[in-house]
């Protein structure tokens, strides 16, 4: 036999004819967000200074335009080396400097060698997987300078501010503002 679907169902209490009512039940405790998360970890090392601002507040021994211009030597070399080898290959196998030290054939562009010395897979899927972790890197890099320009805060501070009042503080309401 079938379970009738309103059986174990209990009707509210109603008051006896010319009786008095139940009483109401008590009301809910209003509903806040938990406070938040303080110190937000961008501001654990150097709390005076936003990542957004950090690179005109750097206090370095050398000046900034000469670190420029040394990492602009510096990855010239490198790229004319890569350009060198792609144009006659494996030609720049040779060190320059210490004539000792050679590569083995690689390549053309992608040296290896004793620069990946452990391959853990194809190294074909690792060169693709490489390029697709860098584009996203690159786009989240640029939703960290949208979102300081829509709040004001740097990536660290609005997690933890996110973290803290999950319904409360999303991109919706950045966009609303």
């Amino acid at each position: 036999m079938a379970r009738h679907p309103w059986r174990g169902f209990r009707r509210p209490a109603v008051p006896p004819v010319g009786g008095t009512p139940p009483p109401p039940p008590p009301p809910a405790p209003p509903l806040t967000a938990p406070p938040p998360i303080t110190p937000h970890p961008q501001e654990i090392f150097n709390p005076s200074v936003n990542f957004f601002e950090a690179g005109g507040a750097a206090q370095t021994d050398i000046p900034i335009p000469a670190l420029i211009g040394i990492q602009f030597l510096l990855m010239h070399y490198v790229e004319i080396r890569r350009w060198q080898d792609w144009r006659k290959p494996n030609s720049v196998n040779q060190d320059p400097i210490f004539k000792g030290n050679s590569l083995p054939d690689h390549e053309p562009g992608y040296p290896g060698g004793i620069f990946a010395p452990v391959v853990p897979g194809d190294i074909n899927e690792l060169k693709l997987k490489e390029i697709k972790n860098g584009r996203l890197a690159m786009i989240s890099f640029v939703g960290y300078f949208a979102q300081y320009h829509a709040t004001g805060k740097g990536p660290l501070a609005c997690l933890a501010d996110h973290l803290g009042n999950p319904t409360g503080t999303t991109v919706f309401d950045s966009l609303a503002q």
